[in-house]
């Protein structure tokens, strides 16, 4: 039922891991209220576990007020090659949407003259 969900995580977990925002020990950290917040709230937890047991993901250990959870991809698909799955889930389009949006803002607020003028060199 939330299969789009668990894509959705898979996909977070390899984007990241590829631009390289993992750690030393390649993992991808990812906050728990980011992910409350874009995946279904009430079965996030649910949905991690199934594909952490389901062995598809792998999860560094949690240290209070150091980090949150790492995820990667479990060693077993790190071979596998990538087929792309369009996302059928409203509810998940439109609370990546708005997250996506909320990002944006959030980075146009710490934005200065010197940023605005490099973006328009840059284009």
């Amino acid at each position: 039922m939330y299969a789009d969900d668990a894509r959705w995580l898979v996909s977070t977990v390899l984007w990241k891991t590829a631009s390289g925002q993992v750690d030393e020990q390649n993992y991808v950290y990812l906050a728990y209220r980011i992910l409350r917040r874009v995946m279904n709230g009430t079965t996030c937890t649910a949905v991690i576990q199934s594909l952490i047991e389901g062995e598809g993901l792998m999860r560094s250990n949690y240290r209070v007020g150091v980090h949150c959870y790492g995820y990667q991809l479990s060693h077993r698909f790190l071979g596998d090659d990538w087929k792309q799955v369009r996302l059928i889930d409203p509810r998940l389009i439109n609370r990546i949407k708005r997250e996506e949006m909320r990002i944006e803002k959030q980075q146009a607020k710490r934005r200065r003259p010197i940023h605005r003028q490099l973006a328009s060199i840059q284009e």
